[in-house]
């Protein structure tokens, strides 16, 4: 039976007091916004249940109350659409925030409106198309939940996605490139065999970056060099039981390099290789793609990609901005750079801590 998350194990992880753990996950004030955001993304990497009433959040369409006023149509007001799950994550509260104070810079008012994975889009009831000047969905979803926002005749711009059929803008951060850093920092460390943990079908961010890792083997000249790649049913609730399951069955030998698409498979498999006496980075190697907040305190600090948040949430609404002033003009995708940030989870030498 799996160990029973508590406050007090978030809080030996990250070194806290007890009293800091529980005043960052009640909403209250007392800690800073960055311990905040490493409370509750460390709590949520560790299964820890998170209340939403716990957790400040700006005022949201799709849980509120069907007597919720009406807003004049007079006022400039964005709804901003996101998956329930990604609220309670420091990333996506990171580029919320980044979206959040370019709309005010705008003199824009913004809703949050929350749409779950199987639920179909509608717009507010309580609201006319009129009061509002455009939509922002931030992550992945799916082309039909596209297509019928842009039925509603309003501007739409994606975040941290782009749909392979709707012509829309958006912003997004370059992960082909985040890929091709993580897999050239390994091969430079000397690692030859290298396995990229990931599901192609999840996210186009996750595919781009399976493609930049595969594009800089295949230019790469040492031809002793081999990619592999392990699917991993990541949409589903049991995903860190078949990663662990995939670790014990298949274990490569000695000196392989873990890729991951994003932190968060990084941490459990690096505390699965931990658990397993397989050590890190004497062993393995391991890495990542986001440098969520608590990526700097796993056991070896993992090495990632730094990839831009509220820049990313910001650039949103310039885009925005933009479409508005030019409703014509041909859709835009805005790439936004990547940094690889060197911990010691692949080098024990080198670090950027």
């Amino acid at each position: 039976m799996p160990e029973k998350v508590t406050l007090q194990k978030i809080a030996d992880r990250l070194g806290l007091s007890l009293f800091a753990v529980s005043t960052a996950l009640s909403g209250k004030s007392g800690v800073s916004d960055d311990t905040r955001k490493k409370v509750i993304e460390t709590a949520h990497l560790l299964g820890y249940q998170i209340k939403s009433a716990k957790l400040p959040k700006a005022p949201a369409i799709g849980d509120s109350e069907p007597s919720s006023p009406a807003v004049s149509r007079q006022q400039k007001l964005v709804l901003i659409w996101v998956k329930p799950q990604n609220r309670v994550t420091s990333y996506w509260e990171s580029v919320i925030s980044g979206l959040e104070t370019a709309c005010t810079e705008f003199g824009w008012s913004h809703f949050i409106c929350t749409l779950g994975r199987e639920q179909s889009f509608t717009f507010p009831e309580h609201l006319h198309p009129d009061s509002v000047i455009g939509m922002i969905a931030i992550g992945t979803f799916k082309t039909n939940i596209i297509a019928s926002m842009k039925t509603i005749g309003l501007p739409v711009i994606l975040v941290d996605h782009e749909d392979p059929v709707c012509a829309v803008d958006c912003v997004v951060n370059d992960n082909m490139r985040a890929g091709s850093l993580i897999c050239r920092h390994m091969i430079e460390a000397g690692s030859k065999h290298l396995i990229f943990v990931g599901q192609d079908d999840f996210s186009v961010s996750f595919r781009e970056r399976w493609l930049g890792c595969y594009l800089t083997v295949q230019q790469d000249s040492d031809a002793s060099i081999h990619l592999r790649k392990w699917e991993l049913p990541y949409d589903k609730p049991d995903w860190k039981t078949a990663l662990s399951d995939k670790l014990l069955s298949e274990l490569p030998g000695e000196g392989a390099a873990f890729i991951c698409a994003n932190d968060r498979i990084a941490i459990h498999l690096l505390q699965s290789l931990n658990e397993m006496g397989q050590p890190v980075p004497a062993k393995y190697k391991v890495a990542g793609c986001d440098d969520y907040a608590y990526s700097s305190y796993t056991n070896p600090p993992l090495t990632t990609v730094r990839l831009s948040k509220e820049a990313l949430g910001y650039r949103a609404a310039v885009s925005l901005h933009q479409r508005i002033r030019f409703p014509n003009s041909s859709p835009e995708k805005v790439v936004l750079s990547t940094e690889l940030v060197v911990r010691k989870s692949t080098t024990a030498t080198k670090s950027a801590d």
